[in-house]
């Protein structure tokens, strides 16, 4: 693998916009409905912000988000679809047993057409794979198979709303070097990578969620535990790996001034980027902001604002993952 030399810091931001699919296995309608309700509100917010500051953004969309409603996925499901050994992890049973109970009364906490259409007509957002089922790429029961014909899905999908996807995240970040070879065979140019550091590495849902890289992971977003240095490399042939940096944690009204030496860090990082001529990724979902969304859009309005200044130095551009493939790659 070659690493991507850039004449300038590059300041990247993707999310992960999925919805209820990105937590259906780790909690309930009930218990994150405030979460996921907000999204509706708080997605115009960040994209005036992004207007306002000139940032470009990949929103790594997951392909049911298209769709109006449960029949329609029952229409488009792929032909190979994933076992895995742990069955919760498919959507397709819950998706089924929501249609047989004539389930109707929660849709927004699924599909998001609209929204879509918003972000594709804010300049500068690209719209990405988030894989069309949150499809975990490293659980034991994937196939290179399934994943092929789920990625395909979701291209087909998205064509049909005029967006043609060019970048992918995996969901849970689990990576899988396996899937490089279909990636590009289907036109994607990048996918969001892995910082370095080993608490950052991708395994299953179990491994990569186990108590020490969870706790040393969040510890990471105060205090300096590891240190990130991004570089964009490509991975095969003119497939990019643009590797995440950091993780924007929500507001949580954390005491101990926590909250300052989050934003602390992230700047620090980010002014670090600038010197180092490296990229700095930062990453959420937009479900993270659905509560205290005031005090997230604030926080993350200071982050925008350091942008700002770092961009008027000329020391830091904003690119979303698209661009950066076709500024290295020409595709």
């Amino acid at each position: 693998m070659n690493i991507v030399p850039i004449p300038v810091s590059t300041f990247v931001i993707s999310l992960d916009f999925e919805l209820f699919w990105g937590v259906r296995d780790v909690s309930t309608t009930k218990k994150y409905r405030k979460n996921l309700e907000g999204v509706h509100q708080v997605i115009p917010e960040i994209l005036m912000l992004f207007t306002k500051y000139n940032i470009q953004a990949t929103w790594a969309t997951v392909g049911f988000l298209f769709l109006n409603n449960f029949n329609e996925i029952a229409a488009n499901i792929p032909r190979t679809t994933t076992k895995y050994a742990h069955p919760d992890l498919s959507p397709y049973p819950y998706i089924k047993r929501l249609i047989a109970n004539n389930e109707h009364s929660f849709l927004k906490l699924h599909f998001a057409p609209d929204l879509i259409k918003q972000i594709s007509t804010t300049p500068n957002q690209e719209i990405a794979s988030h894989t069309f089922s949150h499809f975990y790429c490293l659980e034991k029961g994937q196939t290179c198979q399934s994943f092929e014909e789920d990625l395909v899905k979701n291209l087909e999908i998205a064509q049909l709303s005029g967006i043609q996807l060019k970048s992918i995240v995996f969901p849970r970040n689990q990576v899988n070097k396996d899937y490089e070879s279909i990636l590009r065979k289907h036109g994607i140019t990048s996918y969001r990578g892995l910082p370095k550091p080993w608490i950052y590495q991708s395994g299953t849902t179990k491994n990569n969620n186990s108590y020490v890289k969870r706790g040393l992971r969040y510890l990471d977003t105060f205090f300096k535990i590891c240190t990130i240095d991004s570089t964009i490399i490509y991975a095969d042939d003119s497939l990019l790996n643009i590797p995440a940096s950091r993780f924007l944690q929500p507001f949580n009204n954390r005491p101990f001034g926590l909250e300052r030496l989050k934003l602390n860090r992230i700047k620090s990082e980010m002014t670090q980027a600038s010197e180092k001529k490296s990229i700095y990724h930062l990453w959420w979902h937009p479900h993270n902001f659905g509560k205290f969304i005031p005090e997230n859009l604030t926080q993350l309005e200071e982050i925008l604002i350091h942008y700002a200044k770092l961009n008027k130095e000329g020391k830091m551009a904003s690119l979303n993952m698209q661009n950066i493939a076709h500024e290295f790659t020409g595709r």
